[in-house]
């Protein structure tokens, strides 16, 4: 059999997205062509230009509001319509409104479908959720980022073999080049990584930490890695809580190069709002995680184990947050203990050649096949 044709599609190509599919184009078991558009306006998110060594189409983005609640791509339909590719990869997200489109038009076509992504959220309704079972059993294939998505779906009645699970992940290969052991009495840092958006809940960390900074040592930092549109008010509220020079902006980083000496320095990764890749981030690194409880956390969260590699708060509490820093601060032989099962996490069960081999295995079940049944909709069953 020919190597498949693969297309993936992306709403936007974010630079963390880069290194997994540089990998996946070397996969020799696939040709992969990417598409993507360019993020929006009122977005923190940056969508990379046109990178080297990929085979990239640029789609024409057009978001509907300020929350993005629909998107069209236009191009994409005539992309799957081409008969240029054997095997369609696709965000499995339904505001993604020329994805739905693609999917029933492809199995018109008798392309095989693939959906990537989450699964469902926290959040998700009933009615959201049958959209999304729904979907699920138009695809030949499902790829979730992490096996409690999986077992959700296959309980709905999404048939197992059809279900695959690719723990999502960054370079942490190339972390493990760059990450320094370093003890505890070494590191001054605590650290903020993601983008400085309300739902991530910045203030909250200036405020835990302004809570603790009488009790924690005196060289202790609080750095936040990222932008977005809330910078402006939380440089005032530093200004306000006058913490003067112990809380650093660095604005966004994408660089390894450029994190390591700060995830190298940092004794604690905090996350005050919802949690995404930087935990995985963080524990490839070796640096623990303090991570709000009860927060609508992206799939990542697998990756933490509560007392072993991360410790939790109550949701919104900032006097809580900092007496949680104040305890990991003074216990070493707690810090030790959990920098080792950090990496160990991430060693074992997180990887970028584990998301590639998944992939693979995915394109190669479906690639050629007929795809039948389009018109089968969810059984009767509950989506409480």
């Amino acid at each position: 059999m020919a190597i498949p044709r693969v297309l993936v599609i992306q709403r936007v190509l974010p630079p963390y997205r880069l290194p997994f599919f540089c990998r996946l184009a070397a996969s020799p078991r696939l040709s992969l062509t990417l598409a993507y558009g360019e993020a929006s306006p009122a977005s923190a998110l940056e969508s990379v230009g046109f990178p080297f060594g990929l085979d990239v189409l640029k789609l024409g983005n057009r978001y509907c509001g300020a929350r993005e609640i629909a998107v069209w791509q236009k191009g994409l339909l005539t992309l799957v319509s081409s008969r240029l590719y054997d095997v369609v990869i696709a965000e499995f997200n339904p505001r993604i409104i020329t994805n739905v489109l693609g999917c029933l038009y492809a199995g018109h076509l008798s392309v095989p479908w693939i959906w990537w992504g989450h699964g469902v959220s926290p959040r998700s309704g009933a009615l959201s959720i049958r959209l999304r079972v729904w979907l699920s059993q138009l695809a030949d294939a499902l790829i979730f980022y992490e096996a409690t998505q999986r077992e959700k779906f296959v309980s709905w009645g999404l048939a197992p073999e059809k279900t695959f699970v690719a723990n999502n992940s960054i370079d942490t290969e190339e972390i493990d080049r760059l990450v320094e052991v370093r003890p505890r009495h070494e590191r001054y840092r605590i650290l903020y990584i993601g983008r400085l958006i309300p739902q991530k809940k910045v203030a909250l960390l200036i405020h835990g930490f302004a809570h603790a900074l009488s009790s924690l040592p005196p060289e202790t930092k609080l750095t936040l890695v990222g932008n977005g549109t809330e910078q402006e008010a939380l440089e005032h509220l530093v200004h306000e809580l006058d913490l003067g020079e112990r809380v650093e902006f660095v604005g966004a980083i994408y660089q390894q190069t450029q994190l390591a000496p700060i995830f190298n320095s940092t004794w604690v990764s905090v996350s005050p709002g919802y949690i995404g890749l930087s935990a995985i981030h963080s524990l490839a690194y070796g640096v623990p995680l303090l991570v709000a409880k009860g927060e609508p956390h992206s799939p990542e969260q697998a990756a933490l184990e509560e007392g072993t590699n991360s410790t939790f708060f109550p949701s919104g509490d900032a006097t809580a947050l900092g007496k949680q820093l104040v305890l990991l601060a003074n216990d070493s032989v707690r810090w030790n203990a959990m920098t080792i099962a950090a990496r160990q996490k991430i060693q074992s069960s997180f990887s970028l050649s584990a998301m590639v081999q998944t992939f693979e295995q995915a394109v190669q079940q479906v690639h050629g096949i007929s795809r039948t049944n389009l018109n089968q909709f969810v059984s009767d069953k509950s989506f409480s």
